[in-house]
């Protein structure tokens, strides 16, 4: 799962920024750009030098660059109202702003910058008021400090200024102060929370970390316009890498999330490593994309064998499973109802010790081999009596007279009545003998 970026920053000179984003011959490629201004770049400009107080310039504007789904570069209609529903939340109701959907080079980054005022527009004029108590003196008629001799109140705090005709006086200013909501530390969580919703609601699931510190993946380089080739291929084979580790870790902390803090605690010691490597260059590498290469390398070994684990226990519980519907048929059989139940629970409560209980099921199935063994071995011997018996004990019958003789009879009640008929033909056979012989 992708993670929320959002990055923000100040922008001191509006007007060239926003020529910036919009020029087509700076960009690699622009693919959106629309604006909601009331008032131009130029008029914010202007406003906040006029209105600064320090020697200290005024920031002119924010700007927030946030990361998009590449695929919404597929539909420019759904792209537009994303952007929308980013900007609107994010900058809020009133305030000037614009936006330009740009690719990188490689149209691997699909992002979206996000150029804002963080002053509302002034809809409709408001009456000055006094900001504090006014005093003057009732002789000649100056200002004068509250409460000292001959002073007298004029105009108290809040109370609406009027010219000289009565006439009230409005302000003038055609923005208001500055939100100072973006200058909060909360703002920041509640701009990514914004992204995360916003993309969420158009189904692009996202996660969201509490800053660097709670994040158990590697951050990439940057692919900054101008960087020598140098930079860019090391950093390329480290994005490379990076990728790589981070899926690897992803996918390992969605089987067991109790990994998540390993997984912070082994990124700033692999930091700490590659901080270590590149100190020396002051720069990126071949040692600390080696580190992450290695690092990525050990994850995807360490989740392969937590796969093949996963498989073998899911696989032995499949078994059990089986094996607990044979001794359920085993209970009518052999009358150990009791002793079945009580086993079967035992294997359920043992089912994560999978050693002990391939153990115990091995030494089950080699028992009950030994007793089925004994069955068929009994079953045979009956058989045999049985085609040794019945022919001589029902000669004479019709197929129909033997079957109703031994329809629903046991082996065992099969044999006890071919032996009886048997008995009783021995037994009439001697006693004609004995009046032939009378």
């Amino acid at each position: 799962m992708a993670t929320v970026y959002g990055r923000i920053a100040k922008i001191s000179n509006v007007v060239g920024r926003s020529s910036y984003l919009t020029d087509e011959e700076r960009q690699e490629e622009i693919v959106l750009h629309k604006s909601n201004m009331q008032y131009s770049w130029e008029e914010h400009s202007s406003f906040e030098k006029s209105h600064q107080k320090t020697n200290v310039a005024n920031n002119e504007a924010l700007e927030v660059h946030i990361a998009l789904p590449n695929e919404l570069a597929e539909d420019e209609r759904r792209l537009e109202q994303v952007c929308y529903d980013l900007a609107h939340e994010i900058v809020g109701e009133n305030k000037d702003y614009e936006y330009a959907v740009h690719w990188n080079h490689n149209r691997t980054n699909l992002h979206v910058h996000i150029l804002f005022s963080e002053r509302e527009n002034q809809m409709e004029l408001e009456p000055k008021v006094y900001k504090k108590d006014i005093w003057q003196d009732k002789d000649t008629h100056k200002l004068a400090k509250a409460n000292s001799e001959n002073a007298v109140l004029i105009h108290k705090k809040g109370e609406v200024q009027r010219d000289k005709e009565g006439n009230i006086r409005y302000q003038t200013d055609i923005f208001k102060v500055k939100d100072k909501k973006f200058t909060e530390r909360w703002w920041l969580h509640h701009k990514n929370k914004i992204i995360k919703d916003t993309l969420n609601k158009y189904g692009y699931k996202l996660d969201l970390h509490d800053g660097i510190k709670n994040n158990p993946y590697l951050s990439q380089k940057k692919l900054y316009k101008g960087a020598s080739q140098d930079y860019l291929d090391k950093a390329k084979a480290w994005n490379i890498e990076v990728k790589r580790y981070n899926e690897n870790v992803k996918q390992h902390i969605e089987l067991e999330p109790v990994q998540l803090k390993n997984y912070i605690s082994i990124k700033q010691e692999v930091l700490e490593n590659v901080k270590e490597a590149n100190a020396e260059e002051k720069k990126i590498t071949p040692r600390a994309i080696e580190l992450v290469n290695d690092m990525a390398n050990w994850v995807q070994q360490t989740l392969m064998q937590l796969k093949v684990f996963i498989n073998r226990k899911a696989r032995e519980i499949e078994t059990m499973e089986k094996w607990q519907q044979v001794k359920d048929k085993f209970v009518d059989m052999f009358q150990e109802n009791k002793r079945l139940e009580s086993e079967i629970k035992g294997l359920h409560q043992e089912i994560d010790n999978y050693n002990k209980a391939d153990k115990e099921f091995t030494e089950v199935i080699e028992s009950k081999k030994v007793l089925i063994g004994d069955i068929e071995r009994h079953q045979e011997e009956l058989s045999e009596q049985l085609e040794d018996l019945e022919p001589r004990a029902y000669r004479g019958y019709t197929r129909k007279e033997y079957i109703n003789e031994v329809k629903g009879l046991s082996l065992e009640k099969r044999i006890e009545k071919a032996k009886d008929i048997l008995k009783e033909r021995r037994r009439l056979e001697r006693s004609r003998d004995y009046g032939l012989e009378r």
